[in-house]
C-alpha cells in the first residue's frame, strides 16, 4: 500500500508544479506580450500612424494570458489548453503579417511549453500541430 502513497504524491507534487511552472510561463508571456504591444502602438512621427501592424497579434498574447490566469483557478488544464492554442495562433497571425517565414522558429515556444505542461501525446500533437501550421503557411504564401 505504502508505493501507491507515494506514487500519488509525486503525481500530486508534479501537478503542482506544472501549475507553478504555467503561472511563470503566463507572467512572462504577458509581459513579452505587453511590451510588444506598447511597442506595436507607439505612434510614428506623424502621430496618426502606428509603428507595426502586429498590434493585433500582441493583444491576443496580452487577452490569452489574462484569460488564462483568470480562469485557472477552476479549470486548470482548460486554462493550458487555451494558452498553448492561443500562443499557436498568435505566432500564425504574426507570421502571415509580416510576411515572413523566418518567424516560424517561433513556434519551438509553445512546443516547449507543452512538454512541461502536457504529457507525451500533448507535446506530440501540439508538435504537429505547428508542423501543419507551418506547412499551410508556406503553402498558402509561396512568394516567401
Amino acid at each position: 500500500m505504502e508505493p501507491n502513497l507515494k506514487r500519488i504524491a509525486i503525481q500530486e507534487n508534479l501537478a503542482e508544479l506544472r501549475l507553478e511552472s504555467f503561472r511563470i510561463m503566463l507572467l512572462i508571456t504577458a509581459v513579452v506580450g505587453w511590451l510588444w504591444l506598447s511597442w506595436a502602438l507607439w505612434p510614428q512621427d506623424s502621430y496618426t500612424i502606428f509603428y507595426s501592424d502586429t498590434w493585433v497579434v500582441s493583444s491576443l498574447l496580452v487577452i490569452v494570458s489574462v484569460v488564462c490566469f483568470i480562469i485557472m483557478r477552476w479549470h486548470a488544464y482548460a486554462a493550458i489548453y487555451l494558452f498553448i492554442g492561443g500562443l499557436l495562433a498568435a505566432i500564425t497571425a504574426s507570421i502571415w503579417m509580416l510576411n515572413t517565414l523566418s518567424l516560424s522558429y517561433l513556434y519551438i515556444v509553445p512546443v516547449v511549453f507543452s512538454s512541461l505542461l502536457f504529457s507525451q501525446l500533448g507535446l506530440i500533437s501540439t508538435a504537429t500541430i505547428a508542423g501543419f501550421a507551418t506547412l499551410s503557411v508556406r503553402v498558402a504564401l509561396p512568394e516567401l
